[in-house]
């Protein structure tokens, strides 16, 4: 049986921004044909960095939102969240990184009306995602002490 009270917590919240903030990246970054910067294997690099990202996080909280949804009692009362919290600190660093990345090369191409908006909007999307996984790490950390 499916429970979706659990979504109405705080964490279930946390897991389909997440989601879904990851699935707005990879539509970004495939509709407007961005890129993550660098030269030569620097971008072949940030390249992998950046569609793992994507793609990774999206395989870790894709389940992890399903569980909530599936758990009977729902899974934020009575589970240890320590994997989560690891999965949740590696998707800070990553959406970190990639939002840096993003910025770091559309940055001086941002000037009115250039159409590289895209790929600003496109880091600034990264770098909310990496605070909502740091929040959520933070509280997945404060339910696994009480």
């Amino acid at each position: 049986m499916s429970d979706t009270r659990a979504l109405a917590h705080a964490r279930g919240a946390m897991k389909i921004a997440e989601v879904a903030l990851a699935v707005v990246c990879l539509v970004v970054y495939r509709h407007y044909k961005l890129s993550f910067g660098g030269t030569d294997s620097a971008a072949a690099d940030r390249y992998i960095v950046g569609i793992v990202t994507f793609g990774g996080m999206l395989l870790v909280s894709g389940p992890l939102l399903l569980a909530y949804i599936r758990s009977p009692a729902g899974i934020v009362n009575y589970y240890t969240p320590f994997l989560e919290v690891i999965y949740n600190i590696i998707g800070f660093v990553l959406f970190l990184t990639v939002g840096g990345l993003v910025l770091e090369h559309y940055k001086g191409h941002l000037k009115p009306l250039t159409g590289n908006e895209p790929g600003v909007a496109l880091g600034a999307i990264c770098l909310i995602n990496s605070v909502i996984y740091l929040i959520d790490a933070s509280l997945a950390i404060k339910q696994g002490l009480e």
